[in-house]
């Protein structure tokens, strides 16, 4: 399915939401889904997976606990919509040259678009590294040295965000406006935001559109 990437944010938005998650939240993840899309990442599928893992369990489980420069999940994995946001909101320390290591983490790529929001907020390319892969941003570009698919695994190990240096390598832009989904993924998502919908009663049909149970005409 060939989807805008206004569709894709509020798609995903909806099936955030319909998971269990804050409309905060449910906001930042579509915002997400659509800068990787933005990037040619596939945003959609990787957070239809993050939805399907996570789908009722409590945000307290999946957010991060820190600890000085560590961060991981009550539940073992963290989320990285909630770490995203938790991270933006230490965005300074990153500016002040500092670290921050992440515990395991299911589906890492999500994260990217946080890091792009703190380079963009402080100035500063903010730098992901994990195992034999390091992304760096600036908030629109982004420089891989090593194989991105790392971060689309189901589970990945720790993570350092830190301030980064621009690399000499060609960078890759935003410069994608539409976005192709899966009709799995596609239904799954709409699937999920379907929740968010009140079911029709006797009552709302009668006070919506049309003439209800009576004609005036």
């Amino acid at each position: 399915m060939n989807c805008s990437l206004n569709e894709v944010d509020a798609l995903c938005r909806k099936a955030a939401r319909g998971a269990g998650y804050s409309w905060g939240l449910a906001e930042d993840a579509g915002k997400a889904a659509r800068w990787l899309h933005a990037n040619d990442l596939p945003g959609a599928t990787c957070l239809a997976h993050l939805l399907n893992a996570t789908d009722g369990v409590a945000y307290k489980d999946l957010a991060p606990q820190p600890a000085g420069r560590l961060w991981r999940a009550a539940g073992g994995l963290l989320c990285p919509i909630a770490t995203g946001c938790a991270l933006n909101d230490c965005a300074h320390r990153l500016a002040q040259d500092d670290s921050i290591t992440l515990g395991p983490m299911r589906i890492a790529i999500l994260l990217l678009p946080f890091a792009a929001a703190i380079a963009t907020q402080t100035g500063r390319a903010v730098g992901l590294s994990q195992s034999d892969l390091r992304i760096v941003t600036d908030g629109t570009s982004l420089w891989v040295d090593g194989d991105r698919r790392v971060l689309l695994a189901p589970r990945t190990a720790d993570c350092v965000v830190e301030p980064a240096d621009i690399p000499d390598s060609t960078a890759t832009g935003q410069n994608h406006t539409r976005a192709r989904l899966s009709p799995e993924t596609y239904d799954r998502l709409a699937a999920l935001a379907q929740r968010t919908y009140a079911p029709a009663t006797e009552a709302s049909r009668t006070a919506g559109a049309g003439a209800g149970l009576t004609d005036n005409d």
